[in-house]
């Protein structure tokens, strides 16, 4: 991409060719409030930049990780949400139902059908990051994907995208 992007009258890169290749992994360091989060909207396309642009190629398929968990559904069960994105999905050289994709994320076949509104803020994040990868994208946009995870499912996590052959941001 080439990115010259100012959002809010601030500038957030400025003159900067930027190209993300397959397989790439970027970490976007800065303080708080430096426009990190609001960048990566601007990447996936959800904010459009008050100058400057973004251009991105025709095979890419984002997904975006907010901080916030409000794309949840809260009253379905958590296979539902699943379920809601793909029923199956290929995870490197095979298929596997959504089912199997969520027992790989730690929802167990209890876990399954609970109420996603009921799970921990941990639990929820996971099921976040689940139903992205369910819709099989090829670059992630990843905004403190480690918020409200402890250690195992850090772990788990780590694995799980050093595997990941897509890019990550």
């Amino acid at each position: 991409s080439d990115v010259s992007v100012a959002y809010g009258g601030r500038p957030i890169l400025a003159g900067v060719d930027w190209l993300v290749g397959p397989g790439d992994r970027i970490g976007l360091l800065g303080a708080n409030g430096t426009g990190k989060s609001t960048l990566l909207r601007v990447l996936d396309g959800a904010v459009a930049p008050d100058t400057g642009r973004v251009r991105v190629g025709s095979t890419v398929r984002t997904a975006f990780l907010s901080q916030e968990l409000g794309e949840l559904p809260l009253t379905a069960r958590v296979l539902e949400a699943v379920e809601e994105v793909a029923r199956r999905v290929v995870l490197g050289k095979r298929e596997i139902s959504a089912a199997q994709l969520a027992e790989e994320f730690g929802f167990t076949d209890r876990r399954l059908w609970t109420v996603v509104g009921d799970l921990s803020g941990g639990e929820r994040r996971r099921l976040q990051l689940l139903r992205l990868l369910a819709a099989e994208p090829n670059v992630l946009l990843l905004d403190e994907p480690t918020n409200d995870l402890d250690t195992d499912t850090l772990a788990a996590l780590e694995d799980l995208l050093d595997s990941w052959p897509g890019s990550l941001v």
